[in-house]
């Protein structure tokens, strides 16, 4: 079984767009891709949602009402996101690291690119600080700390 809300998208822009064809390069799907979801669709509510001639496509009763009941779902699921999306917690502060000393620990004094490598590349970074500073104290600790 095809995603019911996929399908929905899928039929709601074939309907707007008036073809299969122009749906399918909107969406960046095969023309056979959405077809299918449409049929499932069809199959799946009983009813046909469109009349297809080879050169236009006319929305049903049902279909009308089907596109209607789409939109409306489509754009409650969008601003449910967004909603959500709105706890999504975002690091506000400053962070600081501290590294030994090269002289104690025998290494270089070079830090790696790993050294920042906390920082998960799949989150956002724009609430990061983008400047680092790395000082020498004198108990013998490298401090790194970002610089807002």
């Amino acid at each position: 079984m095809l995603d019911r809300v996929t399908g929905m998208q899928v039929f709601v822009r074939v309907a707007t767009l008036g073809s299969f064809s122009a749906a399918a390069r909107a969406l960046d799907l095969s023309q056979t891709m959405v077809t299918k979801h449409v049929a499932a669709l069809e199959d799946r509510l009983g009813v046909k949602l469109l009349h297809r001639s080879t050169r236009k496509l006319v929305l049903t009763e049902g279909g009308r009402n089907y596109l209607t009941a789409c939109e409306r779902i489509l754009a409650e699921i969008e601003e449910a996101e967004a909603s959500a999306s709105l706890d999504r917690v975002e690091p506000r502060e400053r962070c600081g690291s501290t590294f030994p000393s090269p002289s104690a620990s025998g290494r270089s004094s070079r830090l790696s690119p790993s050294s920042a490598g906390f920082i998960p590349p799949s989150r956002s970074t724009s609430a990061w600080p983008t400047a680092m500073s790395i000082s020498w104290r004198r108990d013998g600790i490298w401090r790194s700390g970002s610089g807002g």
